[in-house]
């Protein structure tokens, strides 16, 4: 669940960092001119914007400019989208809002860039463009369950914010797709060399852990045989947290314990056979066991519980291995990604940046001029 927020706020997030401005109206139209050289302005995480007045650009790329009351606008947009993203959970919030925050104004300019060079470009027609958009706030209605007529009242911005950002994503997405920048091949001797590297990484990686086990099963049989005391063991040995306290773990319930067929027919004061979840191996000593009561109807009242102390030991992990054409596929998926980022850096290398306010957005903007904060 964690995984498919997190895909779906990046979705979220890439609605509200637009680039095109709409017509003085209110309503939605391509903006299909050519733009003039690049320049980028922006103010920095560690300046004190609210000395800005709304209306103060606090970015501007060429002929798009973001001022100091759009950012809040926009701000206000990512907390509609995060809480309305499938999966979302109330103490996600902070974490995300913030992680916007930091993004908004470098994704702004990284992505004014790109869609910028597109428009310069002419890489799509005014009517491909709106078709686009079009399908972008289809997939928006349908994502937060919204319909057409109801945005302006419910989205910040309405309509126009929306089919603004959605011009933007579509320029991005064109420029990607029409560039085709591909990374180094990667060819089947490559996938082959690297499956036989993680295949034999994994057989030592067995070998370890099987040391490890083994290991474990020896401080049982001298527990089992009288020769160590169990707490003694987990305070020199143990890797639990709790080691200190002599291994003590908690009381639990049956329905609470991955293993609890094993551990629950043991009689206090019995150590368990070595046991495995996903990350270690441990032994477990049972010290004490409630009954489960219940009412004269037999309605269960408090479950059975059982007390218990552990001493646990931390195993390697082994890489799965995927498929020779889906290895293939994702690290050519990467070469590709890595070419597309270093396009991209040219893209933005070869902008006339100028940070007004002074910023720490991006080391170069040290080398800049002290108080113009404009980078030759």
């Amino acid at each position: 669940m964690k995984e498919n927020f997190s895909m779906c706020l990046l979705a979220a997030l890439a609605l509200v960092t637009g680039c095109s401005k709409s017509s003085g109206d209110g309503k939605w139209s391509p903006t299909m001119e050519n733009k003039p050289p690049l320049e980028l302005s922006y103010v920095g995480k560690d300046t004190p914007v609210p000395q800005l007045k709304d209306d103060d650009v606090i970015v501007a790329v060429g002929g798009d400019a973001l001022t100091k009351g759009e950012f809040y606008a926009r701000m206000k947009q990512v907390e509609w989208t995060i809480k309305r993203t499938p999966g979302f959970r109330a103490n996600d919030f902070s974490d995300a809002y913030q992680y916007a925050g930091r993004t908004l104004i470098p994704r702004y300019v990284r992505e004014t860039v790109i869609a910028q060079t597109a428009r310069d470009e002419k890489l799509a027609t005014a009517d491909e463009i709106r078709t686009n958009v079009e399908a972008t706030v289809e997939r928006f209605c349908g994502m937060y369950r919204i319909k057409r007529d109801d945005i302006d009242k419910a989205f910040p911005g309405g309509l126009a914010a929306v089919q603004r950002d959605a011009e933007r994503s579509t320029w991005l997405r064109i420029y990607t797709k029409r560039h085709s920048i591909k990374g180094k091949t990667i060819t089947d001797t490559v996938v082959s060399n690297i499956l036989d590297q993680i295949a034999s990484e994994n057989a030592a990686i067995a070998v370890s852990n099987a040391a490890i086990r083994a290991k474990l099963e020896g401080f049982r049989a001298d527990i089992v045989a009288g020769k160590a005391k169990f707490e003694d063991v987990a305070k020199k040995h143990s890797e639990d947290v709790n080691q200190e306290e002599g291994g003590f773990w908690g009381v639990f319930r049956r329905d609470t314990l991955s293993d609890s067929d094993l551990i629950f027919v043991l009689d206090e004061g019995a150590v368990s056979e070595v046991l495995e979840d996903g990350d270690s191996y441990y032994i477990v000593r049972v010290e004490k066991k409630t009954a489960a009561k219940r009412d004269a109807g037999r309605k269960l009242i408090e479950p059975e519980t059982v007390t218990l102390s552990r001493i646990q030991l931390f195993k390697y992990e082994e890489t799965v291995l995927a498929s020779a054409g889906t290895l293939k596929a994702d690290l050519q998926q990467q070469m590709d990604d890595e070419a597309l980022e270093r396009h991209l850096e040219t893209l933005m290398a070869n902008a006339k940046i100028v940070y007004p306010h002074g910023t720490n957005f991006w080391a170069k903007a040290e080398a800049g001029k002290a108080g113009t904060g404009e980078k030759k």
